[in-house]
């Protein structure tokens, strides 16, 4: 057994050239890509949010320069989380797409 990770066989006649599962394989692989950023990102915002809020309420723990830095970076992580969900649910879209579009040739094939 090979550790080269995860192989595919597909049929030739159910997919020549595996075409059709390498897209399915190359668009959930993108798509969970995309999910790990996106929780990496989201939690920062979270993270950066807390630290901001603390910094508003007892100002004296964090001098003013720090508490503009925070408030940038947050900024910052809010727009790069955005752009994060977007790009995720651009892929969870094709996925379904080509899972969809799978399914109809599955179908057509056995009637």
């Amino acid at each position: 057994m090979s550790d080269d990770g995860i192989v595919f066989r597909v049929a030739a006649d159910r997919d020549p050239g595996g075409l059709v599962l390498g897209d399915i394989v190359d668009a959930h692989l993108a798509y969970e890509r995309a999910r790990a950023a996106r929780s990496f990102w989201v939690n920062l915002f979270a993270l950066l949010g807390i630290a901001a809020g603390i910094s508003t309420l007892i100002p004296e723990i964090f001098g003013v320069h720090v508490q503009q830095s925070v408030g940038a970076m947050w900024a910052a992580s809010g727009v790069v989380a955005i752009g994060r969900v977007i790009a995720e649910r651009k892929w969870a879209r094709r996925r379904s797409q080509l899972l969809a579009q799978n399914a109809i040739i599955e179908d057509s094939r056995e009637s």
